[in-house]
């Protein structure tokens, strides 16, 4: 295995768990445990397979179980240098398809009998007491996974990580001075397909710890909470929208063994964060960030106790700072560097920014430019920095809208309403709607319906007349994917359907 050079070697790391701490807990799933050394054998087993059987097949699809042998056949493929490719048993079959095209993958590892299955791994029983992982040379720019997000056309973009970009990004996380080491306990709520999944569970193999993952389920937040109290979680990696999902236990929610809480994938704002910390006395809040672009994650704030000290921009928490082997810019639109308080797109350079999307030679200039040598990602995001150097966002650069020829943040707007309205959980949208045109529409969720006069009342003594919302939609409950977040796009389809 090539020398990472600067960087940790991850899957060295994950090796020397398997010999360092062979009858220590790696997984809890289905209510028991699994050892490293049970891990390491199944690892074995399907290299042996996958040497065996599927010789010439660089891509490999793996349907996300979340069970012993999904993990180890992510970490398997690794081991050989082929590319893991993140299958969705409940996605779409026209976007799986899509996606198995796009990578040439022929051979796809199921541990449960679904369509999509050419090749079942071994089962437990066909297994021997022991088979080697072999050590073969990766090279730092081979592909060792390749993750997919929404595109704005309508399919998916293919993001490739390079073992450099994951060594990079993990040789950062292990360098934020967490301590953290063999006795925590890891939650893992993602979908492998989502980048923070492999920030939940990769660090923990790297250091010998236990991780715990979540039943895929639509109360997944639930199955959070019950892992969060009954085995004491001291790590959780989860989004902001899992935190307000549980707000109505935190009065008597209390969590001492909690160490580390961190949140990204969304935007954090101060207040959940506060009234969060009250739930975990003894524990750090980190709000992390960063596109999927990055490898995983790339930036972070250590949210002070203190309220008086505690940074935001309309009530969402600051980035931070850029995480070590990283460095942010803010660029305008000729990609030229903004000074201090000058509101741009944010723009990150290193070895953990991927190399460019799968087949959008178009869009990768668009999103590539070169500054000093360096090569940069612009990820879409608006940001400015502080006095102090701190990274703080200003929502998205699809979120800047023009109302009556108003440049209108609609982040703002969710401030206002959570200020002004109290309302805890809110998404602003602009529709468009016949004659209608940018129609900004706040949705809230509720088991109340409120009065939509006396809510625009008040925001317009707050907000200038452009900005206050035309229409108030409650929501029951918002829908949310399966990884936590809202899903945006199906309320906005639903208000459509409604007209």
């Amino acid at each position: 295995m090539e020398d990472t050079g600067q960087y940790i070697n991850f899957l060295n790391k994950i090796r020397d768990s398997f010999r360092l701490y062979p009858d220590r807990n790696a997984l809890y799933i289905g209510g028991r445990f699994y050892s490293f050394k049970e891990l390491e054998r199944q690892v074995g087993t399907i290299c042996d397979y996958l040497l065996t059987n599927c010789v010439d097949s660089k891509a490999i699809g793996v349907v996300g179980n979340h069970d012993l042998k999904s993990y180890a056949s992510i970490l398997a493929i690794m081991f050989l240098g082929k590319t893991f490719i993140p299958i969705l048993n409940d996605a779409p079959e026209i976007r799986n398809e899509y996606i198995l095209n796009l990578c040439n993958v022929n051979v796809v590892l199921n541990s449960r009998d679904t369509d999509l299955t050419q090749y079942d791994i071994l089962t437990p029983d066909s297994m021997v007491d022991r088979v080697v992982i072999p050590e073969l040379i990766i090279n730092q720019e081979d592909i060792l996974s390749v993750l997919f997000t929404s595109g704005t056309t309508g399919v998916p973009k293919g993001v490739p990580y390079t073992f450099k970009n994951i060594n990079c990004t993990l040789d950062a996380y292990f360098k934020l001075g967490m301590g953290i080491g063999i006795e925590d306990k890891f939650l893992q709520m993602f979908d492998f397909n989502f980048d923070m999944s492999m920030l939940s569970y990769l660090p923990a193999f790297c250091i010998g710890a236990c991780i715990y993952p979540c039943k895929n389920s639509s109360i997944k937040y639930l199955n959070a909470l019950e892992l969060l109290l009954r085995h004491e979680i001291s790590i959780a990696t989860m989004v902001p929208t899992t935190l307000h999902l549980l707000r109505p236990y935190f009065e008597r929610l209390q969590l001492p063994n909690l160490k580390y809480s961190l949140l990204g994938g969304e935007p954090f704002s101060q207040e959940l964060a506060n009234q969060w910390m009250k739930c975990i006395p003894n524990g750090k809040v980190f709000n992390i960030s960063g596109p999927t672009e990055t490898t995983m994650a790339c930036m972070g704030y250590w949210v002070p106790r203190e309220l008086e000290r505690q940074q935001q921009h309309n009530g969402i928490l600051a980035f931070g700072l850029p995480w070590p082997n990283t460095r942010g810019i803010i660029v305008d639109s000729q990609n030229k560097e903004l000074p201090k308080f000058k509101k741009g797109n944010l723009s990150f350079s290193g070895d953990n920014v991927m190399q460019g999307y799968l087949n959008q030679e178009e869009l990768n200039k668009e999103v590539f430019f070169y500054k000093e040598g360096k090569r940069f990602y612009k990820t879409g995001d608006i940001a400015f920095i502080g006095e102090d150097d701190t990274f703080y966002t200003c929502g998205r650069s699809d979120n800047q809208v023009k109302i009556n020829g108003y440049k209108v943040e609609l982040s703002e707007v969710e401030h206002a309403c959570r200020t002004y309205l109290k309302l805890s959980n809110v998404y602003v949208a602009v529709m468009n709607s016949g004659s209608i045109v940018n129609r900004i529409v706040v949705f809230y969720e509720s088991s109340v319906l409120l009065n939509s006069d006396k809510l625009i009342s008040v925001l317009r003594e707050k907000l200038p007349p452009y900005m206050v919302p035309q229409k108030f939609v409650c929501v029951k409950e918002f829908p949310r994917n399966n990884n936590g977040k809202i899903d945006k796009q199906g309320l906005k389809e639903s208000l459509l359907n409604e007209s």
